[in-house]
């Protein structure tokens, strides 16, 4: 059953804590910045931190304008993302030299663009054009911007698990918060960069395709279309991606051919494939080689890089494919973490093959029984096979691109074993779903 919500004296224990634990985070990193080195930018570190914390208890207090089913998630989501932006990332910051949030910040302060950039506005150039914007709320201060992109990618996560309990019934509390509380969804959501747009794409993507399960509406599917869009002004892969995980899903599951979906793949395949082809210069198989290879050899430096074989032919990336998708899934191993941050990533890709190795007995028929389930199959396939090749070159760039592909291995992972022992997901109409609205995430009862 699920739990009503009750009078605001029963949280007052819990709201004490929270604010004593910020207030504890806030005191001890603040005694702490003199010795951290951060972006160029920022002349004063202790007015920049104190600039982004008070962001930081801003964006919390919106979220309790969020409905009372909601809330309570939102705010558990939004505390381990300032643990991450107001704790762990000035020691992050600290430790390395050059960061690309760096470079983002210092030209959103500046009002310039590299000279690359000036003509674009897909990708890179995308993200440094919005963080301009984004300075004109948080001004000079980095941390602030972090602090707001991090709420960007937060709301990504929670739209996730929003569209899986939009689709699955009697979802438990554990299962949610252990997805949108995995160490680097929390972490890779909460950068300045690509990650935490693709992160509320993604998101706002599943629970458009979630309700167009629901419901006969098509507007949905019309919103699925415009996240894949907007992804594609960020990374013109995710375009790719989630309009073949639709093809992907009809094929595994006969269920999801019968809810008109299959309009999108074509609209969102032509403008992916315009978008990489456009942003990558890629027109032909030679030039796409190309772009794999030198892309590859790009991210081939740093203490985490690895060299790999030449791709030089078709047949050599197929031969290749197997070493690069374990890499994107498993790497780095334990043995080879050259720091304390991939030793943590390490055992993190051990509990992530752990519960791949759980969930491939039900994945299968879980695919078969829900479209919801199936179209995260196809959006991890299709995210292997084109970011495989790309990922082996660099452990980092590894981890950072699989954070978001995390959310479709995690979901399959959780709930694979409930599909399929539970009863057939509806394939609801309007007033189905009228009748049955999504579960909140609550504590669930003994």
């Amino acid at each position: 059953m699920i739990a009503r919500g009750v009078g605001i004296q029963a949280h007052l224990p819990t709201v004490a804590l929270t604010l004593g634990l910020l207030l504890f985070v806030f005191l001890f990193v603040f005694t702490q910045l003199d010795r951290l080195e951060g972006s160029a930018w920022v002349s004063d570190p202790l007015q920049d931190y104190l600039s982004g914390f008070s962001w930081a208890l801003l964006l919390g207090v919106t979220l309790l304008l969020w409905n009372r089913q909601e809330r309570g998630f939102l705010l558990v989501l939004w505390f381990s993302r300032v643990i991450v932006t107001c704790l762990v990332m000035p020691f992050y910051e600290g430790y390395y030299d050059t960061l690309d949030a760096y470079t983002y910040h210092g030209y959103a302060v500046s009002g310039g663009l590299p000279n690359e950039y000036a003509d674009s506005w897909l990708g890179t150039a995308f993200v440094f054009r919005l963080s301009q914007v984004l300075t004109w709320l948080t001004g000079s201060s980095f941390r602030a911007l972090l602090v707001v992109y991090s709420y960007l990618g937060m709301l990504g996560t929670w739209l996730f698990t929003r569209a899986i309990r939009e689709t699955l019934p009697s979802v438990s509390a554990a299962a949610c918060y252990a997805l949108a509380l995995f160490p680097s969804v929390v972490f890779w959501s909460s950068i300045i960069g690509k990650e935490p747009l693709c992160f509320l794409g993604v998101g706002g993507a599943a629970w458009a395709f979630a309700r167009t399960l629901r419901q006969a509406s098509k507007k949905y599917m019309l919103l699925y279309v415009l996240c894949g869009l907007v992804l594609g002004a960020v990374r013109p892969w995710w375009t790719l991606i989630l309009g073949g995980a639709l093809l992907v899903g009809a094929v595994l599951c006969p269920r999801l051919r019968s809810r008109g979906v299959l309009g999108a793949p074509l609209v969102l395949g032509l403008v992916g494939a315009w978008a990489v082809a456009e942003q990558m210069r890629v027109h032909d198989l030679e030039s796409a080689l190309g772009l794999v290879e030198g892309y590859s050899r790009g991210v081939e430096s740093g203490g985490s890089s690895l060299t790999a074989p030449e791709i030089t032919s078709l047949i050599d990336l197929i031969l290749f494919l197997p070493v690069s998708v374990g890499t994107a899934l498993f790497r780095p191993f334990p043995w080879e973490a050259h720091n304390a941050f991939a030793l943590l990533v390490s055992c993190e890709n051990i509990l992530l093959a752990v519960l791949i190795a759980q969930a491939l007995p039900w994945g299968w028929r879980a695919c078969r029984r829900h479209p919801f389930m199936a179209w995260n199959v196809g959006c991890f396939l299709i995210w292997l096979l084109l970011y495989g090749a790309f990922a082996y070159h660099n452990l980092g760039t590894t981890a950072r691109y699989r954070s978001v592909a995390l959310l479709f291995v995690l979901a399959l992972a959780y709930f694979s074993r409930r599909v399929v022992q539970g009863p057939p997901a509806p394939v609801a109409s309007e007033s189905h779903a009228a009748r049955h609205p999504p579960s909140p995430v609550v504590r669930s009862r003994a």
